[in-house]
């Protein structure tokens, strides 16, 4: 198989984004020459639901036919509202609202944006008030927390009736975002992974060739020495955050705690990087801090804002994170040049990986006309301009087969996603509770504080305390 051709990664990202009006009409014409064919039989008993016959042609050429209750008649108007953080940063969400109801007449969507601070405690408020948005934006980490409160409504029926198909065009690891104790939640809209980013002045400036793959550990340590060897002092080999606060620190160890073979939580709800396994993974990243002295030492101090900024500036030559990070690289940083690798492996491949998700509320009156929403914002022509607008993984395989996630960089975290190491780490209850103790063991023993041994063992201790109640047999 021969390498995608290559392509500047600036000219990449802003013919994208220069782009997205042509795909959003585009996604407009699909949708207007694809309307959803809706046959209805209306009944007079009041104890039998009306039935919707709902025929969709999708890209893949496949027809999924749907049979599903509904509780309006066709000359019925009801409101959908919807709640969501990102309505201004991905203005086209807008165009889709109007797209949907122009195939979906009987149906209007009321947009709620609701800033990010205070969003979930503001869902969970309203739903004991008796006054929830009907559909709702939501990420991972907040499963857990909405779902055993009942603020969400499992579309396990929905999904049922939609087909085998249906689930099969979901990424599985972006699909298991949604999953709660066996009940699928929500679906996903929004997807993404780690990758490698090397900045390519400081590997030309160290005379340092940049590998085409990076293949094991030591191959990154041996690159980052010989980048700090053959650069100003101010210039290290690779960069990572070390806040205690920031979720970024857990998030670039848990991408070496798989490669490794070790696990964040186990089934049984216990956690599993306090292994031997575990324990290697992050020894690997104090030996580099500590012992080769390859990692600028005030990272303890930085979230992944800062080692974006260091990256940017050519301070340090190697980071994983997610395409998200890419347009704020290059809008501070548009000298700076880009490369993206697959992540390296050792045991296993792994990366971490998160999303956003679209959901129910069980008060919804109008369940059917909102499973049509939820099924419309994450179908192919809507997460194709949202995943190209907002440079991210796609959580849908037919998306990725669009020619443009076959170019690089955003073709190497599709790649990425797709292998069976990548794991979703959000979906555990109390996950920020256990992240700050993960994140605070982590900072100890990269200060020096505690052994990687009586961190990570103190960080189990902390954390199983906390899960426990969550997992009793």
């Amino acid at each position: 198989m021969s390498e995608p051709k290559k392509v500047d990664r600036r000219k990449f990202i802003y013919a994208g984004l220069g782009a997205v009006a042509l795909i959003a009409i585009g996604a407009a014409a699909y949708v207007a020459m694809n309307p959803p064919v809706v046959t209805q039989t209306v009944t007079t008993s009041t104890t039998v639901p009306t039935t919707s016959v709902v025929t969709t042609t999708v890209p893949t050429t496949t027809v999924v036919t749907t049979t599903v209750p509904t509780t309006s008649t066709p000359s019925e108007k009801v409101e959908i509202t919807f709640m969501d953080w990102t309505l201004t940063e991905i203005p086209f969400k807008y165009t889709a609202i109007k797209m949907f109801e122009e195939s979906h007449p009987n149906i209007k969507i009321k947009p709620i944006e609701t800033p990010y601070e205070g969003y979930f405690d503001k869902l969970v408020t309203q739903h004991v008030a008796g006054s929830p948005p009907d559909v709702f934006a939501l990420i991972p980490e907040e499963n857990w927390k909405l779902a055993e409160a009942g603020v969400q409504y499992p579309l396990d029926d929905f999904i049922r009736a939609e087909g085998p198909k249906f689930k099969e065009q979901f990424v599985k690891a972006a699909w298991d975002m949604g999953v709660w104790k066996g009940q699928v939640m929500n679906l996903p809209w929004r997807f993404g992974c780690s990758c490698f980013f090397l900045n390519k002045k400081v590997f030309r400036d160290a005379g340092v060739a940049i590998p085409t793959k990076l293949e094991s550990w030591e191959q990154i340590r041996e690159l980052a020495i010989e980048i700090k060897k053959n650069s100003p002092p101010e210039v290290y080999g690779i960069g990572f955050p070390g806040s205690k606060t920031d979720l970024g620190t857990s998030w670039f160890w848990y991408a070496f705690l798989f490669q490794n073979g070790a696990e964040l939580i186990r089934e049984d709800g216990t956690v599993g990087f306090n292994t031997p396994e575990g324990i290697e993974s992050l020894q690997f990243l104090v030996d580099l801090l500590r012992k080769d002295k390859v990692v600028p030492p005030e990272v303890t101090a930085y979230g992944d804002n800062e080692i974006k900024d260091a990256f940017g500036m050519g301070r340090i030559a190697m980071w994983h994170n997610g395409p998200w990070m890419i347009i704020g690289i290059l809008s501070a940083h548009p000298e700076c040049e880009i490369e993206v690798r697959l992540m390296p492996t050792r045991k296993r491949d792994g990366s971490p990986a998160g999303g956003t998700q679209y959901a129910m509320s069980p008060m919804c009156k109008h369940k059917n006309e909102a499973w049509e929403f939820i099924k419309f914002m994450t179908s192919y022509p809507i997460i194709s301009v949202m995943a190209k607008d907002g440079i991210y993984v796609p959580p849908r395989y037919d998306v990725m087969e669009d020619s443009y996630f076959h170019i690089p960089p955003i073709s190497v975290f599709i790649e990425q996603a797709k292998l069976p190491g990548t794991h979703v780490i959000g979906n555990y209850p109390e996950f920020m509770v256990i992240s700050d103790y993960i994140q605070t063991a982590q900072q100890q023993a990269y200060l020096g504080q505690k052994t990687v041994k009586e961190a990570l063992a103190w960080a189990e201790e902390q954390c199983n305390k906390v899960l426990a109640p969550h997992y009793k047999k």
